[in-house]
């Protein structure tokens, strides 16, 4: 499962501390460690998440998600990062993370 990704371009890209903007991307299924450290984040950062929108709520969880799933120019974001990103990178995103389930729920051949 660990060669198991999907790939794919960032419309308009995320700047690093230097400026240098990477809009390669890659996406990996979310492992049991990572499930973990993303419910540890969102009860200690977010405790008040239930009682926020249910927009707004998806988008924290998607992004703390994404925090532990996805690497952008070889680097791992924070959640800040990711939602600091334009909406239509978080798109991108989202669909490549539902191709990659897919991908992964489909018998090989």
């Amino acid at each position: 499962m660990s060669n198991l990704k999907e790939t794919g371009k960032l419309l308009y890209g995320y700047a690093d501390k230097d400026g240098n903007l990477h809009y390669d991307f890659e996406l990996r299924l979310l492992t049991i460690r990572g499930e973990m450290n993303t419910l540890n984040i969102l009860l200690s950062e977010y405790p008040n998440l239930d009682e926020l929108p249910e927009t707004e709520r998806f988008t924290i969880e998607r992004a703390v998600t994404l925090s532990e799933t996805l690497r952008v120019g070889g680097q791992k974001l924070t959640v800040d990062e990711i939602l600091n990103l334009a909406s239509e990178e978080f798109t991108i995103l989202l669909d490549a993370e539902m191709n990659l389930r897919k991908k992964r729920s489909e018998p090989t051949q």
